[in-house]
């Protein structure tokens, strides 16, 4: 099989980069012909090119770093080298025996990529890492308010709402760059194929798909060891793993933690760093840390804690937390929701409320057998059916042949149930 992988970046800058990347890797390696092509140089990236493996990039930067905004500007909604660069590489393939696998494009390759896949009659899916398909700022999240959004993508409330992270003036480029990849691009209504992350997720973008739309339903690889659980009784410590941005809830876990007295220690960095640090100066922020550094400050864990604020799409801590057998505590508002079986795998507290945040952390800090026995379920329930790099390939590989055969498999054995 033949499969172009476009993402924005080859180097693992996020959880979507990282399926991107290791899917890429590990279907070449099963004999299958796989085209990487991005935006960003590929001096940093895990990925070795071999004869199975191609990698094509653009050479350019991201959008944001771009010192010249100008360019940047343009780029963003029609990268004429990116888009010369893909017409040339599809020139020389078969559309009837590839499959193009969209991933990102909304960070330095622009949405005017995906309209030369669909114009060449390309057999592709996307995956919905994010909400960018419908949402001109991709979170369906007001920054100004800090509440999920209600208003429908380029509707006039929509239009006149500051609820950029940025500023007004970057949400008119967005809500511009927005309405062509809708009104002339035709994004994301000509597209028929789709994987989704979680249910949520589906059952916020589909209003804003095409009718005639396909999913599936294919979770995002984990790259674990299988380890004796965390003795997470003996464990005092709360820990949280992510950027430190104010949609990712982290302020409520600093006021829930100084209120509580407990030791909480955050791995990321971000703009809030100083905030959360004003909030409760007793926290311990790690910064960003290596695959296993990240492990180690886990196994100290008695609690995974992820308190987000927007919807998400699949974060993929939760499982990596449970693989190891510590619960988490997570918001009924968000797809996070999805992973943890309340009062069985972990607990739920309701989103956006420190009050009921800090309860929950209480009755596990103060309860350690009930830590233990929601943490033996969740790494029991993981491990019986865990999420490998072979089972998500497996996934992938059978979804691309059904995409090109486009027979009636795809409607009625694997299209995702509503």
């Amino acid at each position: 099989m033949k499969i172009v992988i476009i993402n924005d970046s080859a180097q693992i800058v996020g959880g979507a980069a990282q399926v991107a990347i290791a899917s890429a890797g590990a279907l070449a390696s099963r004999g299958n012909e796989v085209i990487f092509f991005t935006a960003t140089p590929l001096r940093d990236s895990i990925l070795i090119p071999s004869r199975e493996l191609r990698l094509v990039t653009t050479s350019q930067f991201d959008i944001l770093n771009d010192p010249n905004r100008l360019r940047a500007s343009i780029q963003g909604v029609w990268n004429f080298r990116a888009i010369q660069l893909l017409n040339q590489i599809l020139s020389e393939l078969d559309p009837k025996q590839t499959v193009v696998h969209i991933h990102t494009w909304v960070k330095a390759l622009s949405p005017a990529l995906v309209k030369q896949v669909i114009k060449q009659r390309f057999p592709s899916v996307c995956t919905l890492h994010d909400y960018f398909t419908a949402c001109p700022t991709g979170s369906f999240y007001l920054h100004n308010k800090l509440a999920i959004c209600p208003h429908k993508p380029l509707s006039i409330e929509c239009i006149t709402e500051n609820c950029d992270s940025r500023s007004f003036s970057h949400k008119m480029w967005r809500l511009g760059r927005h309405f062509i990849q809708s009104q002339l691009y035709d994004i994301p209504k000509a597209l028929r194929y789709f994987i989704v992350l979680s249910q949520l997720s589906k059952k916020v973008l589909v209003p804003y798909l095409d009718p005639r739309s396909r999913f599936e339903l294919i979770d995002n690889p984990i790259d674990i060891p299988k380890l004796p659980p965390v003795p997470v009784d003996r464990n005092h410590t709360f820990v949280a793993v992510g950027r430190l941005a104010k949609e990712k809830g982290l302020n409520l876990l600093a006021k829930a933690s100084r209120q509580l007295g407990v030791r909480t220690i955050l791995v990321g960095e971000g703009d809030c760093r100083d905030q959360l640090l004003r909030i409760n100066a007793q926290l311990e922020i790690t910064g960003w840390l290596s695959k296993a550094e990240v492990l180690k400050v886990l196994m100290e864990a008695r609690t995974l804690v992820f308190p987000s604020l927007w919807y998400e799409a699949s974060p993929l801590v939760i499982r990596e937390a449970a693989a190891l057998g510590i619960p988490a505590i997570v918001p009924d508002t968000c797809t996070a929701r999805e992973q943890v079986e309340d009062g069985v795998t972990g607990l739920w507290f309701r989103g956006g409320d420190c009050d009921d945040l800090a309860l929950k952390m209480q009755i596990l800090h103060n309860n350690p057998g009930l830590a233990i026995e929601l943490g033996s379920m969740a790494y029991r329930r993981y491990w019986e059916n865990p999420f490998t790099l072979d089972r998500h390939l497996l996934a992938l590989e059978s979804y691309y042949q059904c995409i090109l055969d486009n027979s009636a498999a795809c409607e009625n054995g694997m299209r995702l149930r509503q």
